[in-house]
């Protein structure tokens, strides 16, 4: 594993493994822990990593103009969360956004709201 992108790759994955394997709880939701976990992991790596909240805009699959404002949003009377937690980090002058909870986030989307989004 050569570049930091595959680094933080494996990073992301990796959480989502264990939340995957040893959660017997749903996994909507959890942004608040992913973002938290990751940067916690990376800081503990010497990394110059923050967790972040806020709202985060997802295109509707059909019209690349549409989003879905996830942390802001009443979308078909379904609240779209209150906000959105991830990880960013800062390497060699360049941020990188990890967000191992977004897998989660289209899931839910699609079933609880009705709304597909675009990959």
């Amino acid at each position: 594993m050569n570049s930091i992108e595959e680094k933080l790759l494996k990073i992301g994955t990796d959480v989502q493994n264990i939340l995957e394997n040893e959660s017997t709880n749903q996994l909507t939701g959890i942004c608040y822990l992913t973002g938290h976990i990751v940067s916690k992991i990376l800081t503990s790596l010497k990394f110059d990593a923050r967790k972040v909240s806020g709202s985060m805009g997802m295109q509707f699959k059909n019209c690349k103009r549409k989003y879905v404002v996830y942390g802001t949003s009443s979308i078909k009377g379904v609240n779209v969360g209150d906000y959105h937690t991830w990880c960013e980090i800062t390497y060699q002058g360049i941020k990188y956004i990890i967000d191992p909870s977004l897998k989660y986030n289209i899931p839910y989307l699609k079933d609880a709201a009705r709304i597909k989004v675009h990959s």
